[in-house]
Order: structure tokens, then sequence, then C-alpha cells
């Protein structure tokens, strides 16, 4: 069901900043996903880093909270 990934990305965030006082989260997504590209990027995330190699093709991402 769509936005069901938004609405969990963001319980997510407050879970991990309030209850465990995260500082940054890293995430990574397949290179080409441009649907979590751009609900990370709505989040605040910024991407790090792209590894491309035999069998992977992802990006990693990171919010500071």
């Amino acid at each position: 069901s769509r936005g069901k990934g938004k609405e969990f990305l963001q319980l997510l965030i407050c879970v991990l900043s309030n209850e465990y006082s995260a500082k940054v989260i890293t995430t990574t997504y397949v290179y080409g996903n441009t649907v979590a590209k751009n609900l990370y990027e709505k989040f605040g995330f910024i991407q790090t880093d792209v590894v491309n190699e035999n069998d992977i093709h992802e990006v990693n991402m990171k919010l500071f909270l």
C-alpha cells in the first residue's frame, strides 16, 4: 500500500532518535531506484558514497539527527 514506507521511515527515525539517542542513521538503496532515492532525500538523507562493484550497485546515504 502506498505511503506505508514513508510512515514507517518517519516512525523509525523518531524511535531511533528519541529512544536510542541516535545521532546518525545510514541506509543504502540499489543504484537506479529513484523511488527510494526520493524518499530518503525527502527525510534529509544525503548521498555519501556509490558502490559499483561486480555484484553490488548501491548508493550509501546518511542522515544527521
